[in-house]
C-alpha cells in the first residue's frame, strides 16, 4: 500500500512539473513599413482587448518591428500610429500559446496645417472729446 502511495505522489509531481512548462499566453509580433517598404521606427502600437478595454502600448524598434506579450487568449484591436502617416487598425483573435504576425504598411497622411494670427489691438478713447483729439493727431 505504501509503495502505491509513493508511486502516485511521484506521478503527480512529474505531471505538475510538465504542466508548468506549458505556455498559456499568446504574443503579437510584426513589422511596420511605409509604402516604399522602408521601415518605420518609433511607431506606436496599441493593443486593445475587445473583452476588457485594457490597452497595452509598445513602440517599434529601429528596424520597424514590434512584439507584444504576454497576452491572454482573446480578441484584440491592434492599431499603429505614427505622425505623418494614416493610422491603421486590425482585429486579431488569439488562441492559447499562439504567436500572431500582424504587419502594417502605412500610407502617408495629410499634414495638418496650423495658422497663427497675430494682431495689434487699437485702443479707442471713451469720450468724444478724446476721440476728436486722437483723430486730429493721427497721421494720414
Amino acid at each position: 500500500m505504501m509503495a502505491k502511495l509513493k508511486l502516485t505522489v511521484l506521478f503527480l509531481g512529474v505531471a505538475s512539473i510538465a504542466a508548468l512548462g506549458q505556455t498559456v499566453t499568446s504574443t503579437i509580433v510584426g513589422d511596420v513599413t511605409d509604402a516604399q517598404n522602408a521601415v518605420v521606427p518609433e511607431a506606436t502600437i496599441s493593443v486593445k482587448s475587445v473583452a476588457t478595454g485594457l490597452i497595452r502600448e509598445v513602440r517599434t524598434t529601429e528596424a520597424g518591428s514590434y512584439r507584444v506579450y504576454p497576452l491572454s487568449p482573446s480578441s484584440y484591436e491592434v492599431t499603429v500610429n505614427k505622425p505623418g502617416f494614416r493610422p491603421q487598425t486590425v482585429r486579431v483573435t488569439l488562441e492559447v500559446a499562439q504567436t500572431a504576425k500582424v504587419d502594417f504598411q502605412l500610407d502617408v497622411g495629410q499634414l495638418a496645417e496650423s495658422v497663427t494670427v497675430e494682431a495689434v489691438a487699437t485702443v479707442f478713447p471713451r469720450t468724444c472729446r478724446a476721440f476728436r483729439s486722437m483723430a486730429a493727431t493721427t497721421p494720414t
